[in-house]
Parts: C-alpha cells; structure tokens; sequence
C-alpha cells in the first residue's frame, strides 16, 4: 500500500509540474505572437 501512495504522489507532483509548465510556455507562446503581429 506504502508504494503505491509514494507512486501515486509523485505522478500528481510530475502531473502538476508539467501542466504548470506547459501552461506558462504556452501563455508566453501566444504572449510573444501577439506581441510582434503586425499593426
């Protein structure tokens, strides 16, 4: 039961790590284009 909790933790550290991530490179993403469209 132990690892099972320990694997289950870590997967939701990763999970919130990588959609933290790819969430602000995306906002920055679109951020940037917004930015350098032409007027």
């Amino acid at each position: 039961m132990l690892p099972f909790l320990v694997f289950y933790l870590f997967i939701r550290l990763l999970d919130n790590f990588l959609s933290a991530h790819l969430w602000s490179y995306f906002a920055n993403m679109v951020h940037f284009q917004s930015n350098n469209a032409p007027k």
